[in-house]
């Protein structure tokens, strides 16, 4: 008995050490794939895109999210010279035209709570441009 358990033990470390070299030339052939098939470092080129010139629609009165106690509410804002500006929200609507530096107002009723205002501006080019803002309309008194 004592041959076969040699016999055994022998033939398992032969068996080891094949597995072993086998799997230690796989990792080299893998590693050297890699290297052969990565890509070489290039320089890139990013381009920085020059800033065009914002020529939009601006609500420059109220700001956003403003909580007033009038009922009325002028709406001052400014987009391209000779522009027709609608102006409208759920208790009242109107057009204006923009005077030549771009420049509107209007005053607007407002409801009680959240009012969306929502402004569109069409410009002489045929464009149509369109921005929103909330007021919260109170009856409460604010400090």
């Amino acid at each position: 008995m004592r041959k076969e358990v040699i016999f055994a033990i022998i033939v398992g470390l032969v068996l080891g050490l094949v597995i072993l070299y086998g799997i230690q030339v796989a990792n080299k052939s893998a590693k050297q794939a890699a290297l052969v098939l990565a890509p070489t470092p290039e320089e890139t080129v990013t381009q920085v895109p020059t800033p065009t010139p914002v020529s939009g629609l601006t609500i420059v009165s109220p700001a956003d999210h403003s909580v007033i106690n009038t009922s009325i509410v002028k709406i001052i804002g400014k987009t391209d010279p000779n522009s027709t500006v609608a102006v409208y929200s759920s208790e009242d609507d109107a057009l204006v035209s923009a005077d030549k530096d771009g420049n509107f107002s209007f005053d607007l009723k407002l409801t009680g709570g959240e009012n969306v205002i929502k402004v569109t501006a069409l410009k002489p080019d045929q464009s149509i441009q369109g921005t929103q803002i909330t007021v919260i309309y109170t009856t409460a008194k604010i400090n």
